[in-house]
């Protein structure tokens, strides 16, 4: 099978100032991948690249991105803007910001149907109304007539799906779709993007910092951190056997039910120099190749990669147990 979506090698500089480097990754027909990582670790810049939405001052200066085959850095703005809402949707972070605060939700349907080719007003109503009952928004005319401020946060993260699946896309990119909800919401938008998944095939890219939101969803995950992919495979593996340093300090800082709050999670200073590991300063496995290049995406597994100089030192318990003990005496929260 043929990826839907695949980036090559792409970097992209805002003024001049690179901000991501050498990013390679896939996207296959129905699945769902995370990407996690904190924030600034060029998460939302590889879909604003994707999308064409890096702005003025933002290029992409290196590498490939194609959608269905097709090189999507050569197209023009209109062939680009026609792709976004039909081919490839996305569903922003913030839910209050999508909406204008004055103008009523049916007002912005008319104004989205007016952007695209293939549905009259009243054929988009009605699949827009469908999709909301699909997702627990039944009172889906009432929500037409309302401004976004009458609405909840957890309500207007969901019209905003319904705004992204109107056309049926084959991709949906998902950016931090949950960070602006409570933990219930949360839970909620969480399954209705898994059974939008299942019912209507859809790929989905979801962006996020929280691990455990993920974990939920994705079959895949990559990891990001200073503007690089640090590690990407299966679900499963990443969480089983994680093989790089800055993902075992993530996963070790989710919150566990009935347990004390995580201490001992380093903190690292971000590197965008590019020419050696970011964590190469400051990383308790560290050696002298580290500090000397960046090490490439290696497998050390089926389908898990990972980019870093001592991947199987990570992988000894032993040795987890020596690095765990030297993160906690170098960390401030230990």
């Amino acid at each position: 099978m043929d990826p839907i979506l695949k980036l090559e090698n792409v970097s992209v500089s805002y003024d001049d100032v690179p901000i991501l480097h050498d990013v390679s990754l896939e996207v296959f027909p129905g699945e769902i991948v995370g990407v996690v990582g904190e924030s600034g670790s060029g998460k939302s810049t590889t879909i604003n690249a994707v999308m064409g939405l890096l702005g003025s001052d933002g290029a992409v200066t290196e590498g490939s991105v194609t959608f269905e085959g097709q090189e999507l850095l050569s197209l023009g703005k209109e062939d680009l803007r026609e792709l976004r809402g039909t081919g490839i949707s996305l569903i922003a972070q913030d839910p209050t910001e999508v909406f204008h605060p004055i103008r009523k939700i049916r007002d912005q349907l008319k104004e989205y149907v007016k952007c695209h080719d293939g549905l009259t007003y009243g054929e988009a109503e009605e699949r827009l109304l469908q999709i909301m009952e699909k997702i627990n928004l039944p009172d889906g005319k009432r929500i037409l007539n309302s401004y976004s401020y009458e609405l909840s946060g957890g309500m207007c993260q969901r019209v905003a799906i319904a705004f992204a699946m109107l056309y049926e896309p084959k991709l949906l990119f998902a950016d931090e779709p949950t960070s602006a909800l409570d933990v219930t919401v949360q839970a909620q938008v969480v399954e209705e993007l898994k059974k939008i998944n299942r019912d209507s095939g859809t790929a989905i890219f979801i962006v996020s910092h929280n691990m455990g939101v993920v974990s939920h969803m994705a079959s895949r995950v990559i990891i990001m951190y200073s503007g690089i992919i640090v590690e990407q495979g299966p679900t499963e593996a990443i969480l089983r056997d994680p093989r790089h340093p800055y993902t075992r300090n993530l996963i070790k800082a989710i919150p566990k039910m009935n347990e004390p709050a995580p201490t001992g999670v380093q903190n690292y200073t971000r590197d965008r120099s590019f020419v050696r590991c970011p964590l190469s300063h400051e990383c308790a496995c560290r050696t002298e190749r580290c500090e000397k290049a960046m090490p490439p995406l290696v497998e050390v597994s089926p389908g898990h990669l990972v980019r870093c100089c001592e991947p199987n030192v990570i992988h000894s318990g032993r040795t987890i147990r020596r690095v765990t003990a030297r993160v906690a005496e170098r960390s401030p929260h230990a």
